[in-house]
């Protein structure tokens, strides 16, 4: 607060002295005669006796002392971060032994945990921001590390410690960071009961601050599919993969027709977590939404369902890839088709790979890929392949000495 307060008097003080050198000038360039006074009293005064008195008697001095006091600033600064460095390990150290003993050791009643408490805080400067993040740090270390997910003494902690009262006052804060950090606190707690708190800010302005929320509520919600389906809001990929892990462990089940709707929502971002969720349980899906998926007008939903296909190595549409190639424009999309033809392609796609390659307009990076696909489903092709136009090409010449000496430049 002090520090704030002094930032905030520093800049009054800038302000009105910008204001005052503006007049000033403003004042010099109106009026002709102070101008002539001012440049005859100039003359008169910056003369080479005035810089030789002026370095010697007020430059140098101030300069020698300011560089002593900023040794001095230092040597005081870092005194000052060892000995609180090595007060926050003692604070570490004593939070460690506390928590430890309090979760794991004999079990107390809520009425001697709260005396318990009391009296820890008393050892610690317990209201200092840093101690109190150095303790809910510990708390959701040790709920991590030993899996206390559905630990009644964290929650107890939770709220003894006053977090759970410090987490909804970092909500009513202006500030979105502050926001996130409450909400950050409850889910890592899993307080079930404050999901309430969370979900007004599903729809704030702020889009980390509307992820966070999405994927604690999420994380807090029993019944999370109404809330997929309704979600509006664009998800970044970090929260994607996110939100993926949260549904797994979470051990979420979802029924095909749920799936199915899922994948078919009016959010390309609920499509994308579906098709994550449809990998992670290795569902088989109907050949239908597949196409559905591969014209979207969305790209990276394009992208998803072809890596998709990839993945759970549904060979059965390799023709279907074909065609999605000559309607693809998106060079990188082109190329992971490419790339799911690679790990499950046939004969097939040997040969539509070489009839791509006869195109004289095509990409480098498509006919690179092109021409992997085609060793890597048959590494013996170029050798056995007599038509010159292909094997004696001088760009495929070079990709496949690539391909087997990826050194070579």
């Amino acid at each position: 607060m002090k520090k704030q307060s002094f930032t905030l008097h520093f800049k009054y003080i800038l302000g009105i002295c910008f204001v005052l050198a503006l007049l000033v000038l403003i004042y010099l360039y109106n009026n002709q005669i102070a101008n002539t006074r001012l440049f005859l009293y100039l003359k008169n005064t910056l003369t080479a006796t005035f810089f030789f008195n002026f370095f010697l008697y007020f430059f140098i001095p101030l300069f020698v002392t300011t560089i002593i006091v900023l040794i001095l600033v230092i040597r005081h600064y870092t005194k000052k971060g060892i000995r609180v460095e090595a007060e926050t390990v003692e604070i570490e150290r004593k939070v460690d032994e506390f928590l430890v003993k309090l979760i794991f050791g004999k079990k107390l009643s809520d009425e001697l945990i709260t005396i318990e408490i009391k009296n820890f805080k008393k050892t610690i400067p317990f209201d200092e921001k840093y101690v109190k993040k150095i303790v809910l740090t510990k708390i959701f270390t040790i709920k991590e590390v030993f899996n206390l997910n559905e630990n009644d003494i964290l929650v107890s902690l939770f709220n003894q410690f006053d977090f759970l009262e410090y987490s909804k006052q970092l909500l009513a804060k202006k500030q979105w960071y502050n926001k996130a950090l409450g909400v950050h606190y409850i889910e890592k707690i899993n307080y079930k009961s404050e999901l309430h708190l969370i979900e007004p800010l599903l729809t704030h302005k702020n889009e980390t601050l509307r992820g966070l929320s999405f994927n604690a509520t999420l994380s807090l919600k029993d019944d999370i599919f109404p809330l997929l389906m309704g979600y509006k809001e664009t998800i970044t990929y970090a929260s994607k993969i996110k939100i993926a892990d949260i549904l797994r462990q979470k051990k979420t089940t979802f029924s095909l027709e749920q799936v199915n709707m899922l994948l078919r929502n009016e959010n390309d971002s609920i499509k994308s977590i579906a098709m994550l969720y449809v990998l992670d349980k290795n569902i088989s899906i109907s050949e239908d939404i597949i196409i559905e998926l591969l014209n979207s007008k969305t790209r990276y939903i394009r992208k998803d369902i072809i890596t998709l296909i990839r993945n759970l190595k549904l060979s059965h549409l390799e023709d279907q890839l074909f065609k999605s190639y000559h309607l693809e424009e998106i060079i990188r999309n082109k190329i992971s088709i490419f790339k799911t033809l690679a790990e499950m392609g046939s004969e097939k796609s040997i040969f539509f790979a070489l009839k791509t390659i006869e195109d004289p307009n095509i990409d480098s990076d498509i006919e690179f890929e092109a021409v992997r696909t085609i060793f890597k489903i048959n590494p013996m092709f170029f050798e056995q392949f007599i038509i010159s136009k292909f094997s004696e090409k001088e760009t495929v010449k070079k990709i496949i000495a690539h391909i087997n000496n990826p050194y070579l430049s």
